[in-house]
């Protein structure tokens, strides 16, 4: 078993060499990498091939990306077997993963040019002294950089928790372009070690228990996350790490004390530095004040202290109460963070929806025990991934694009839904006297 675990691990990690080499059919040809004889014949070679090619380019990388998908399923599939099922993380794998991934590090941002615009923000504040929320990159057209960016006519999208986040990279760049650029992958893959982090936190909060190997690699190794967070250094980790962690520093409180409000004022620095980089996780705030309105509850049961409504509360709805909470509202709180964190893909802002938005309900997973919503979100990666094709084969957003772009995303999605509303039915239908209470429902 273990045998065959490791021989798709391999396989796992060619796709990702793969997919590294492929990424630089898609290098702007007004940036230059390197000017190496041997690089750049190959770069030449690479946009002779595929750039120029968009047929080709478009088939290779559905060629891809698909296998890698069928890899990492087939990966999880062997890890949630008997034998191995019970497997958790342990630290000294972090070296393990490092190796497997470091393919992605060496990669081009090949489907977005967004760390582009990072890095000219940086260098907007540390070189030109502008405030990047309100200049724009063409005010510095003659920049050499602009060159290869997008979007230079607008001013930046995030909040200024990300710019001043973005400062660091470029500090260590030493404000060079490359030592930059790399930089701002060194700390994709920092924020994917935050993630790992409060996700092991939580699971002790939420689960009281340690994350197991099959449910961690849902994210960890799905081929979406690794690319949008590595290959392209997008910064969502960056909005949903804080995010869970002011989740984790609410569930600290356990009574009415000082080190109760530190851990309050951490969770609401947390969330702002949150929302300070993407606005997003504002969506959150409900799930956040329904803890805080739990912890009341719960220490006000717990503690025996009586005033006001709690005098009404008999001792056995007390108990009922606690009970409820520990076993229903605590258990539900990944499902439902994850849930209201897939609203936002639903707007106009987010096309319904770029597919690196769907990491903040992605990141949930290894702490949801609701098989269809998991499910869902897995269908929803590949079709995510598939949606880059019609961008690929028009070499930009011309025409209907945008149409098919969230037809290949949401009809997977629909289709299993469908799939799963008939399975439902025709199990009801062989067994009518069977009526499932729907928690219970839901988890089947």
């Amino acid at each position: 078993m273990r045998r065959s675990v490791n021989l798709l691990l391999l396989l796992f990690f060619i796709c990702q060499v793969v997919f590294a080499v492929f990424s630089y059919a898609l290098v702007d040809p007004n940036l230059v990498i390197s000017s190496h004889p041997i690089y750049w014949q190959f770069q030449n070679w690479m946009w002779q091939t595929f750039f120029h090619n968009s047929v080709l380019l478009t088939q290779t990388y559905l060629l891809i990306v698909t296998i890698w998908f069928v890899i990492f399923l087939w990966i999880i599939t062997l890890l949630r077997r008997e034998k191995i099922s019970d497997l958790v993380f342990k630290p000294e794998m972090i070296v393990g993963y490092l190796l497997l991934i470091f393919p992605m590090l060496l990669a081009y941002n090949a489907l977005s040019h967004d760390v582009f615009n990072y890095i000219f923000n940086a260098k907007m504040v540390m070189v030109y002294h502008v405030d990047p929320h309100q200049a724009v990159a063409l005010d510095y057209a003659a920049d050499d950089w602009t060159r290869f960016m997008h979007n230079t006519h607008t001013p930046a999208p995030y909040g200024y928790g990300w710019t001043i986040v973005s400062v660091l990279p470029f500090l260590l760049g030493g404000g060079k372009f490359m030592t930059t650029w790399l930089a701002f992958r060194l700390i994709s893959l920092l924020s994917l070690s935050g993630l790992l982090w409060v996700l092991q936190l939580l699971a002790k909060s939420w689960l009281h228990q340690p994350l197991k190997l099959w449910q961690l690699s849902l994210v960890f190794l799905n081929p979406l996350l690794i690319i949008e967070v590595l290959g392209n250094s997008h910064n969502d980790l960056w909005m949903m790490v804080p995010a869970a962690g002011a989740m984790w520093c609410l569930t600290q409180i356990n009574n009415f004390n000082k080190a109760s409000l530190k851990w309050l004022l951490l969770a609401v620095m947390a969330f702002f530095l949150s929302v300070s980089i993407k606005y997003a996780t504002l969506v959150l705030l409900p799930l956040l004040l329904l803890i805080m309105m739990e912890k009341v509850v719960m220490l006000n049961l717990r503690h025996k202290i009586r005033f006001g409504l709690f005098n009404l509360i008999p001792e056995k709805a007390q108990q009922y109460v606690i009970n409820w909470v520990d076993e229903k509202l605590i258990k539900y709180l990944p499902l439902f963070a994850s849930m209201f964190m897939f609203l936002p893909l639903l707007t106009l802002r987010s096309q319904q929806f770029h597919p690196w938005y769907l990491i903040w309900p992605l990141i949930w997973l290894p702490l949801i025990k609701t098989a269809w919503w998991r499910q869902l979100l897995l269908v929803f990666s590949i079709s995510s991934l598939w949606r880059y094709a019609p961008w690929l084969l028009q070499g930009g957003y011309e025409g209907e694009v945008l149409f098919y772009q969230k037809l290949i995303t949401w009809l997977p999605a629909g289709l299993y839904l469908f799939y799963l509303l008939g399975k439902r039915s025709k199990s009801q239908k062989n067994h009518p006297q069977k009526v499932l209470p729907l928690l219970k429902a839901m988890e089947s």
